[in-house]
């Protein structure tokens, strides 16, 4: 399910929502925040922009908890019925990934596999203290690059596939390796990342596995112990990945401001040299900085001063301040990433061969040759950002989605009747797991709407995976602007004020056609069935509507 727009936003709205969701972006909440929180909750800010905001940046978890907890009776009924509906899902998808982290764990160090779990579930224990708080996506593991077959094979022995071909893990001399080693769990139910000193191409210097072993700790997490990266790495990693993503999510600076928070026996002194030794000081200096003139982390002086000595470092965070709450999603075109890059070393040399080096090595999993991707990669990465700052045409286009269940897959399709005569299409479909169960299940034709560029690459890679891309299609498309004529089964799992502004399409659908919706109803429509379906926890009973077109 992704947010999509219900409305274009007011200036004065937009504003307001970007000032709560600052104040939200921290686990502790002091009087001076709560008070803010409760005024602006009551003021005109516009809740549908708010919460579509908060996903993208991922922070719905940290919003719904504080709305919740400090003025849940300022928002409309309907976004507050969301917020519920999503934190329990989010707890509950948070806890399967941990469940599966702890399994890998174990099987890792039985099979006497070095790995360091970071971010994901260990982070959101160690920082956040709790598994709901910190949205998430997949499961990332370091792992000495020579230590890829065993970590492999341990994998395989769990039930898990691999991503990408046979042979590349031997394959891949010097750097030259894609940007990680992928494994999925049940037709992508779980995906897990295998990183290495050679994946982690944005660490301008290559990591050393021994230096970051030797500093290692073990982490308890549901009973069980977990080996993870020290503080001080960690801090390095989060300073890194943001850095890689341009800091284009507040997210990732609640990450930086909150370690710094939770760790308050964090030895700088060898956080600046392991940033040093790895060509990353601006690269640190960037997220520490961001984190203390967004979220006010409070840092040792001696860190302030070295921060407030890089011009640089000042000029790139007053930059990425700018761009995170422009109106609609900013895309930096190719001009502006190389200068962000080449900014991010100590001199003109350095940020040019570093620009050079990420500009011209692969990403891709499924190329046929290493040479060509190196050759066309600037290419692509032209066509596919253009020259210079793009604005999306609307904020949505990569807010993060909540998975619906396998289980309510299954009943989703049943209630539908699907069948191998029906052309379904699932509005906002996230991964595609419902169209590519309806091809595999039941021979039906599946088409896959979703506004998110990555999730529709994620889509077509799985449907590839499991052998029905030729029977399914996946678009990047706004919902609202699809032609549902050929559709006879249309699935659902939108808020009610986007079913209620697709309602007019779905009322040309071709007589009998049937729509299905997860969780939220359409306004003015009384749906011929409803089912609620038990999920095998606590956490929330699943609805499920059927209507049938005359």
């Amino acid at each position: 399910m992704n947010l999509q727009e219900s409305a274009r936003p007011t200036k004065a709205g937009k504003c307001l929502a970007d000032e709560l969701l600052i104040v939200c972006a921290r686990t502790h909440l002091d009087p001076t925040h709560v008070g803010q929180l409760r005024r602006l909750a009551g003021s005109e800010l516009d809740w549908s922009y708010l919460l579509a905001a908060a996903h993208r940046h991922g922070l719905l978890p940290l919003v719904g908890r504080h709305v919740r907890e400090h003025c849940s009776e300022a928002g409309p009924l309907s976004w507050m019925n969301y917020l519920r509906v999503f934190l329990e899902k989010n707890a509950r998808e948070n806890f399967l990934l941990t469940s599966e982290l702890l399994r890998i764990a174990a099987r890792f160090a039985k099979d006497g596999v070095l790995a360091f779990s970071y971010k994901g579930p260990t982070l959101a224990a160690q920082v956040y203290g709790s598994l709901a708080l910190r949205q998430m996506a997949d499961l990332d593991w370091l792992v000495p690059h020579d230590a890829l077959p065993p970590a492999r094979d341990s994998l395989r022995a769990l039930g898990y596939v691999p991503r990408f071909p046979e042979g590349r893990v031997q394959s891949n001399p010097g750097r030259r390796a894609p940007g990680q080693y992928g494994f999925t769990l049940d037709g992508g139910r779980c995906l897990v990342e295998l990183h290495t000193e050679r994946t982690l191409r944005y660490f301008p210097v290559p990591i050393d596995p021994a230096r970051v072993a030797s500093r290692s700790k073990l982490q308890r997490l549901g009973g069980r112990s977990v080996r993870v990266l020290a503080p001080e790495d960690q801090l390095l990693f989060l300073c890194v990945h943001g850095a890689k993503h341009f800091w284009e999510r507040l997210g990732w600076i609640c990450d930086i401001a909150e370690l710094v928070r939770a760790q308050v026996d964090l030895d700088w002194d060898l956080t600046c040299e392991e940033a040093d030794a790895l060509g990353a000081r601006r690269i640190l200096r960037l997220g520490l900085t961001l984190a203390r003139d967004v979220l006010d982390a409070e840092l040792p002086r001696t860190v302030l001063q070295d921060l407030r000595s890089d011009a640089q470092a000042q000029s790139l965070a007053a930059q990425v301040r700018e761009r995170l709450f422009l109106d609609g999603f900013a895309i930096l075109g190719v001009l502006d990433r190389l200068r962000f890059r080449m900014r991010m070393r100590g001199n003109a040399w350095q940020g040019i061969s570093y620009s050079f080096r990420l500009a011209t090595t692969p990403s891709e999993e499924r190329a046929q040759s290493v040479l060509l991707r190196s050759a066309l990669r600037p290419a692509k990465l032209l066509r596919e950002y253009g020259w210079g700052l793009q604005r999306s045409s609307t904020l949505f286009d990569l807010a993060r989605y909540v998975p619906t269940p396998p289980f309510v897959v299954e009943q989703m399709l049943r209630l539908a009747e699907a069948s191998a005569t029906d052309v379904i299409y699932d509005l906002g479909c996230g991964d595609g797991r419902i169209v590519i169960r309806a091809v595999k299940k039941y021979g039906a034709r599946g088409i896959g709407i979703e506004i998110d560029r990555e999730l529709v690459e994620r889509s077509r890679a799985q449907a590839k995976m499991e052998g029905v891309d030729h029977l399914v299609e996946f678009r990047q498309q706004d919902a609202l602007t699809v032609d549902l004529a050929e559709a006879t089964v249309v699935t659902l799992y939108m808020m009610p004020e986007f079913n209620a502004k697709l309602r007019p399409k779905l009322q040309k659908l071709k007589p009998g056609a049937r729509v299905v919706s997860h969780d939220f109803g359409i306004e003015g429509w009384s749906p011929i069935r409803t089912e609620k379906v038990a999920g095998g926890d606590s956490y929330h009973t699943h609805t499920i509507y059927l209507w049938k077109l005359p």
